[in-house]
């Protein structure tokens, strides 16, 4: 359960984080603020996701028990 806490965090964490802080400021000093968001979010989801689902993937395959099965 840790492992899918840990992924959950590391997917939705970021985007949140730049929203807390970039959202109030578009808000306040212009929309420019807002498509910065829009970027940084996009960026997020296209170079770093992939390598965070590569390695959870890897990490399930590595801790899931391996059948050593025979024929009779």
């Amino acid at each position: 359960m840790r492992s899918v806490r840990r992924y959950r965090l590391l997917t939705v964490g970021p985007p949140l984080a730049l929203a807390a802080v970039l959202l109030p400021l578009a808000v306040i000093a212009g929309i420019q603020f807002a498509l910065l968001l829009l970027v940084l979010v996009l960026a997020h989801a296209l170079l770093v996701l992939p390598k965070v689902r590569e390695r959870a993937t890897e990490n399930v395959r590595q801790n899931t028990t391996q059948w050593e099965l025979r024929p009779e």
